[in-house]
């Protein structure tokens, strides 16, 4: 009987070992995707993530293929791993399609499209290194990146910019 019940805790030890070396890899890897995180959240903002949308937070993680979004009164600032920053003001949506940061392998790319909305974005360590590795296409036009500081407004079809006071506090700010 004791014999048989050592036998039956071997064998869960067992099956939870190979769980633990099944699970253990593929969150570090999961980990490792992580491109960035949520700095600052006003108002309603969202990270869409797959089928998935979830409320931001700041310190959320951001990871490749990821789309910011806002609402009509909210914004979000992220910082990625390169420390670059992009910030996003109301009626937003940036889809992040893709992020590498690899300088010992010299390996960037860091591409994006704005669909609506501001985007602020202020160049880190990629821009400073690759230039021609960064690049955010708008509804008309891919823009490349030459600069520190850039802000793209897409305007809804007979909107006119009038100017807002989030694209001016950026403007105003350091």
């Amino acid at each position: 009987m004791i014999h048989h019940r050592l036998r039956n805790q071997i064998f869960v030890l067992g099956i939870l070992l190979m769980v633990g070396i099944l699970v253990f890899p593929t969150l570090s890897m999961a980990e490792s995707k992580v491109i960035g995180k949520v700095k600052k959240v006003n108002d309603h903002a969202f990270i869409i993530r797959g089928e998935e949308r979830i409320p931001g937070h700041t310190g959320d993680p951001i990871f490749q293929r990821d789309v910011l979004e806002t609402n009509a009164s909210g914004s979000l600032g992220v910082t990625l791993k390169d420390n670059t920053r992009v910030s996003l003001g109301p009626k937003s949506r940036l889809v992040l399609k893709e992020f590498v940061f690899n300088p010992k392998e010299e390996k960037y790319s860091f591409a994006s499209e704005i669909m609506r909305g501001t985007l602020v974005y202020l160049s880190g360590m990629m821009a400073k290194l690759s230039p021609e590795s960064v690049s955010i296409k708008t509804p008309t036009a891919t823009v490349g990146i030459r600069g520190t500081k850039l802000i793209i407004q897409i305007l809804e079809e007979g909107e006119e910019y009038d100017g807002d006071e989030y694209t001016e506090q950026i403007l105003e700010s350091p």
